[in-house]
């Protein structure tokens, strides 16, 4: 439970706790359990706090410190941890559905099993962070750092990675059906049992990839760049798109040029891997 001379000393205000953690450097804060649900935490000090299982819902923590915090089955619903300093912090089950963590520090960070149903990523450090087992579904990884990061096992269902960096990631066995890769540096990921299917792959990098055994149905393929060393092998796919173009209006993706052309028709197992592998 919460130390409660600490607590009360949070509820005095950002400004007071602040000067108290400075004038007590090598205390240690327990937060665990507490309600801050709503609190306006904004630039507090929560470095190496123990937050395990406090509710932190709608809670407004921009640009907040909690550098080696335990977050651990944490509720931060509906947070704004915008620009929030979470390096090495540990998340792991925690619930973030629809937090906004834009612009905000996860590098090195677990997320292991954390809920990130529709949270707002976008421009975030997560390079060689731990998101296995997470469920990313419909949240925002726009421009995001992923680089080495570890998403093996993860629900990334209609995920938004448009331009995201996932160089040398890790998603085995990651599910992205109906994923938006636009764009995306997927350059020496691990896909391998990765299921793609209809997810959007035009324009991305993926130089080196490893897609073995991964599911591509209804993938759309335009202009991706891939290379001898990109692995093709096993792949099921009983039909992809050679184009997409997005429509401004309906605010969505639509494929073309299906092949094969004939509806009717699906590829024969290994013909996918033949029609895209560079020699």
């Amino acid at each position: 439970m919460a130390n409660t001379e600490q607590l009360q000393k949070l509820q005095l205000g950002v400004k007071t706790w602040n000067q108290w953690r400075k004038n007590n450097p090598n205390l240690e804060i327990d937060l665990s359990n507490a309600n801050l649900r709503k609190i306006d935490l904004s630039f507090a000090d929560l470095s190496k706090a123990n937050l395990t299982e406090a509710d932190l819902s709608e809670a407004d923590l921009y640009k907040v410190s909690l550098y080696k915090a335990n977050l651990s089955k944490a509720n931060l619903t509906e947070a704004d941890l915008s620009e929030a300093d979470l390096y090495k912090a540990n998340l792991d089950h925690a619930n973030l559905v629809e937090a906004d963590l834009s612009e905000a520090k996860l590098n090195y960070a677990n997320l292991t099993e954390a809920n990130l149903t529709e949270a707002d990523l976008s421009f975030a450090n997560l390079s060689d962070a731990n998101l296995t087992d997470a469920n990313l579904t419909e949240a925002d990884f726009s421009d995001t750092d992923l680089i080495n990061a570890n998403l093996s096992h993860a629900n990334l269902t209609k995920i938004d990675l448009n331009d995201a960096d996932l160089r040398e990631a890790n998603l085995y066995h990651a599910n992205l059906t109906d994923g938006d890769l636009f764009n995306a540096n997927l350059s020496e990921v691990n896909l391998s049992d990765a299921n793609l299917s209809n997810a959007n792959l035009k324009e991305v990098n993926a130089l080196s990839t490893n897609f073995k055994n991964g599911t591509f149905t209804g993938a759309c393929l335009d202009n991706w760049q891939i290379d001898s060393d990109t692995n093709l092998d096993n792949v099921i796919c009983d039909y992809f798109y050679l184009k997409g173009n997005y429509d401004e209006h309906q605010l969505q993706w639509n494929f073309e040029e299906r092949q094969p052309v004939n509806e009717k028709n699906n590829l024969e197992k290994g013909e996918f891997s033949k029609i895209n592998q560079k020699k």
